[in-house]
């Protein structure tokens, strides 16, 4: 059989679109009174998931196994850092409290994280969160980062805090 002869006009133009993966992040704070029983929840606050974050979800992919719980959350942590969230960011600015995961739960692509706080704990004023996870412990800037985020609210004894973070993978 000789050469294979290709002309112009027989080949097809696919045409696909773009197919990119786009994980990110919100978070909401809920305090309750525990006297009045009044609830405030504040509005969805954007969110950074940073390259440490990105990077555990990927090796959780593969089961690449060179962290204890790869690529999962296991605790929540308050702080009261100024610095902008970043890309390059592995632990709050100033951590002050982290708890364990309260609670969570998944709906087709969407991952929700809930954090509860008591009246004894994280009272002041709080301006940063993130969630961590692999060889997290409940010790300050232990494990990866998988987000953090900034805002600036005040939570007193006479409130429990809950905070719901969610991510999207899209």
């Amino acid at each position: 059989m000789g050469p294979v002869e290709v002309h112009k006009e027989n080949i097809m133009k696919v045409s696909m679109p773009d197919n990119q993966l786009t994980i990110k992040g919100r978070v909401r704070l809920i305090f309750e009174d525990v006297k009045t029983g009044e609830i405030e929840i504040s509005e969805w606050i954007e969110n950074i998931i940073p390259t440490v974050g990105r990077t555990a979800i990927a090796r959780r992919l593969r089961n690449v196994r060179t962290k204890s719980n790869e690529g999962i959350v296991t605790y929540g942590a308050v702080g009261t850092g100024s610095s902008t969230p970043a890309n390059s960011d592995i632990k709050l600015a100033t951590e002050l409290i982290r708890k364990t995961i309260a609670s969570s739960s998944n709906a087709d692509n969407v991952v929700t994280f809930r954090i509860f706080f008591t009246t004894s704990e994280a009272n002041g004023t709080l301006t940063e969160f993130g969630l961590f996870g692999e060889d997290a412990s409940v010790s300050a800037d232990s494990g990866t980062l998988f987000e953090r985020v900034l805002f600036s609210k005040t939570k007193t004894s006479a409130k429990t805090l809950t905070i719901e973070s969610q991510i999207t993978i899209s």
